[in-house]
């Protein structure tokens, strides 16, 4: 976690993304088997470090069953979140993880974005998540503990991993079109 914040805080405020009169702000965007209550702990570090931290909820992860949310409905979350933060003048640092970079790439659109560079091309993709899935339409994370939480002690990463919570396959199946 140290690790992360060091580098936030680099990229925030030496990186040249910053001016005099920076407001920063960091959305994060969770992945499909979380909630945003599994980013508290890194977002009040942020907060402490004086940026403004949102991370909405996206519709389609849950306990809903049988789901209803997709993909359009999770963009929809962000970007209106991302345009409240622009229309209050704020720059935003774009933090997605796993099924959230997908909806990162069509909720920032180019009207709300500048200057990416192509993350997955310098570092590549990597996954190591067990998917089991029912016949409900839900897949959920089979190693929790192992691949979200495997720098933990086994005890937490277990009571961790018992907030994960299921997603709407269908969700992940959307058609993208906005993607940079």
């Amino acid at each position: 976690m140290f690790r992360v914040f060091t580098f936030l805080r680099y990229l925030a405020f030496a990186g040249g993304f910053v001016g005099a009169n920076f407001q920063g702000c960091i959305l994060i965007i969770h992945g499909a088997y979380f909630l945003p209550a599994a980013y508290e702990t890194f977002s009040n570090r942020l907060i402490e470090a004086g940026l403004t931290v949102r991370c909405p909820r996206l519709p389609s992860c849950g306990d809903i069953i049988p789901p209803t949310a997709l993909l359009e409905h999770d963009i929809n979350a962000v970007q209106e979140a991302a345009k409240e933060l622009v229309a209050t003048n704020h720059n935003i640092i774009v933090l997605a993880h796993s099924y959230g970079g997908i909806v990162a790439s069509e909720a920032i659109t180019s009207d709300l974005y500048s200057g990416l560079d192509d993350v997955i091309a310098k570092h590549g993709m990597q996954s190591k998540v067990d998917l089991g899935t029912h016949d409900d339409g839900v897949m959920f994370p089979k190693n929790g503990a192992d691949s979200f939480f495997n720098d933990l002690d086994r005890a937490e990463a277990e009571e961790l991993a018992k907030g994960n919570v299921t997603h709407n396959w269908m969700a992940a199946t959307g058609k993208m079109t906005h993607a940079p």
